[in-house]
């Protein structure tokens, strides 16, 4: 049942801002029912991180802008926080690293680690390569070639399609007779 008159509450005249608790009375038909506000703030006891990019690729960039970071409060609550710091992921060498952040609130820090897998180059595909036919001393256009780099750590693989101009080649001689 919702009431939506005869209700009357004492809301208006409660300061919230102030640190002591507050009572709202809540009155139908000559019947109050109190419920104590606190305006203390929970103190905080910890912080999570709920969601992050677990792997980036080898040279990649970390995509700080995932990382989801919660306050936990000792009232057993937690919200979403902006204002936390955190570590740089190294992407130059494969391998396991800390994702460490940090979060400040009325003078307590609490920090959390997660870990985050830069993926090793596990192999290189290269398509289109059948096309590549181009007479002696000509020059060797491979515009037209796809490349496939393929990272992997375990089970979690992930594919990057690159650009003929973003690769070196190593293009054979064509003025002489062989490979």
């Amino acid at each position: 049942v919702l009431l939506t008159s005869g209700v009357t509450t004492n809301v208006d005249s409660l300061d919230i801002n102030s640190e002591e608790d507050k009572t709202l009375v809540v009155s139908y038909n000559g019947i109050n029912a109190n419920v104590v506000i606190s305006t203390t703030a929970p103190e905080l006891v910890g912080v999570e991180i709920r969601g992050y990019d677990k792997y980036v690729i080898l040279n990649g960039t970390y995509n700080k802008n995932k990382v989801n970071v919660y306050a936990v409060y000792a009232n057993g609550t937690s919200e979403k926080v902006t204002g936390f710091t955190m570590n740089d992921i190294a992407t130059g060498v494969a391998g396991t690293f800390k994702l460490t952040v940090s979060y400040t609130e009325e003078g307590v820090t609490k920090t959390a680690e997660a870990d985050v897998e830069v993926l090793p180059v596990t192999a290189l595909h290269v398509n289109g390569a059948s096309n590549l036919i181009t007479k002696r001393g000509e020059a060797l256009d491979i515009s037209g070639l796809k490349f496939v780099v393929v990272y992997s750590a375990g089970e979690f693989v992930e594919y990057r399609v690159i650009q003929a101009s973003d690769v070196t080649v190593e293009i054979p001689d064509t003025s002489v007779k062989g490979d």
